[in-house]
C-alpha cells in the first residue's frame, strides 16, 4: 500500500496524514487493531484483501471511516502481469 500513500502524499497541505503500516505490525488480531485505532485516533483507515477467482486476482481496498467503521469507499481492481499500482483510481 506504498504506492497509495505515495500518491495521497500530495494532499498533506490540507491536513491528510498517515501512518505507516509498520505500526500495526505487532498487532495479532482484531482486538489489538481496535485498541491502536482508538489509541492512535485516525479519522480514516485503509483495509486491503486480495480475491482469488480462478484464473482471475483481484485486489479491494476500502477507505474506512473510523468512528463508526463505515465505508466510505470501496473499489476493485483485477490484477494482471502488466498492472501498474500506481495507476489505480481512487
Amino acid at each position: 500500500m506504498i504506492f497509495l500513500i505515495q500518491s495521497f502524499s500530495k494532499y498533506t497541505y490540507s491536513g491528510l496524514n498517515f501512518l505507516h503500516s509498520t505500526l500495526i505490525n505487532s498487532c495479532k488480531d482484531c482486538d489489538d487493531i481496535m485498541c491502536f485505532l482508538e489509541k492512535m485516533k485516525p479519522n480514516y483507515y485503509l483495509s486491503d484483501h486480495t480475491i482469488n477467482d480462478s484464473d482471475i486476482s483481484s485486489l479491494r481496498i476500502e477507505l474506512i471511516k473510523t468512528n463508526d467503521h463505515s465505508i466510505v469507499h470501496r473499489e476493485k481492481f483485477d490484477l494482471c502481469d502488466n498492472i501498474h499500482l500506481t495507476c489505480l483510481n481512487l
